[in-house]
C-alpha cells in the first residue's frame, strides 16, 4: 500500500502539472491518501475473517498430530533401517524422501487440518476475477472508483477543461496501478499459502534438532 500511495503520488505529479496550483487546491492529495488509509482498513477485515477458522485448524491439528504421524510411520513391509530414516527426518526438519521409504512430511501433515479450516475462506478473500463481499477485489474496486470519480469532479473544475488528454492519462494510470496490484497480490498468494509447512516447521525445528541428537 506505500508503494501504491508512493506511485499514485508521481502520477498527480507528472500527469497534471500543468495545473499544479489547481490541484494542489483541490485537495486531491489529501483525498487519496484518505482513501488509502480507508483501503488499508478494509483489507484488514478481509484477513481477519481468516483469524477464526485458521484458529479451529490449529486447535484440530494438536488434537490430531498423533493420528497423522501414525498414518505417516507406520509401515506395512516392516521397520529394519526405518531408525535411519526417523534420524534423517529430525535432520531434515521433518521432510525427507527416502529412497526405501514413501517420502515424510511431518511439516505438512500438522499443516493440513489448517488447510482445511482456511481453504474456503483464503479462496474467497484472494479471487480476483469474480470479487465476492468477502474478498479483495471489491476493496480494491471501490478505491479505484472513488479516486478517478474525484479525478474527473476535479479535473471538470479545472480551467482546461478541454486538454482532455492529460484527464485520461491520469485515470489510465490509476488503472494500471490497480492492475498491477492485483497481479502481485496473485504472485504472492501462493507464496502465502506455502509458507504454512514452513511455519509449522520452523516452530518445530528446536525439537527436530533434539531428536536428531538421540542415538540408537
Amino acid at each position: 500500500l506505500f508503494c501504491l500511495q508512493h506511485q499514485l503520488s508521481n502520477d498527480v505529479s507528472c500527469a497534471v502539472l500543468p495545473l499544479q496550483d489547481h490541484y494542489q487546491q483541490s485537495g486531491l492529495e489529501g483525498f487519496v491518501e484518505d482513501k488509502i488509509k480507508s483501503l488499508e482498513k478494509e483489507i484488514e477485515k478481509c484477513f481477519a475473517q481468516l483469524e477464526q477458522p485458521l484458529n479451529e485448524g490449529v486447535k484440530q491439528a494438536k488434537l490430531s498430530h498423533q493420528k497423522a504421524f501414525s498414518r505417516l510411520l507406520t509401515r506395512d513391509t516392516g521397520y529394519q533401517g526405518f531408525h535411519m530414516t526417523l534420524k534423517a527426518v529430525c535432520q531434515k526438519s521433518g521432510v525427507y524422501a527416502s529412497r526405501t521409504f514413501a517420502r515424510i512430511d511431518l511439516n505438512g501433515a500438522l499443516a493440513q487440518p489448517i488447510y482445511d479450516k482456511i481453504n474456503p475462506m483464503f479462496a474467497s478473500i484472494f479471487r480476483i476475477q469474480t470479487g465476492t463481499r468477502a474478498s479483495l477485489k471489491p476493496c480494491l474496486d471501490m478505491f479505484k472508483d472513488s479516486v478517478q470519480e474525484k479525478i474527473r469532479e476535479v479535473g471538470k473544475k479545472s480551467q482546461v477543461t478541454s486538454d482532455n488528454c492529460k484527464l485520461n492519462f491520469f485515470i489510465e494510470e490509476t488503472n494500471i496501478i490497480l492492475r498491477t496490484l492485483e497481479r502481485e497480490i496473485l504472485k504472492k498468494k501462493m507464496d502465502v499459502y506455502q509458507s504454512l509447512p514452513l511455519s509449522v516447521q520452523s516452530d518445530l525445528k528446536p525439537y527436530y534438532e533434539e531428536a536428531a541428537k538421540i542415538q540408537g
